[in-house]
């Protein structure tokens, strides 16, 4: 019981230590089920190719860690890649305001 305790203690540390680790490069096999492996990181970029990338990190951080499913993450990318256009094409503001509005939708805090 006590290492569930402290793994779940680590969880919210991950999220805070601010590193860029791509998560194609986190490795879930050591990671107890339920729990962020420790090298998880999100994405640091800045402005709205960030907050996509960011929230794209997290939603694949919960399915790897079963926290969502298959279809909730895939409808998740399908939103976010119309939020990643509008962010290519300039229109950061219009971007972030999508990102916002994803997450609310699924149930994420705004920000």
């Amino acid at each position: 019981m006590k290492f569930v305790h402290l793994a779940l203690a680590a969880v919210p540390l991950a999220f805070l230590a601010g590193c860029n680790t791509p998560p194609s490069q986190v490795s879930y096999q050591n990671a107890p089920a339920g729990v962020s492996p420790s090298n998880f990181r999100l994405p640091d970029a800045p402005g709205c190719q960030g907050d996509v990338a960011r929230f794209q990190a997290l939603i694949d951080n919960d399915l790897a860690t079963g926290h969502t499913t298959q279809s909730v993450r895939d409808s998740v990318t399908a939103d976010l890649s119309k939020a990643q256009a509008a962010c290519t094409a300039g229109r950061s503001a219009e971007a972030t305001s999508m990102v916002t509005t994803i997450r609310k939708k699924y149930g994420y805090p705004a920000s």
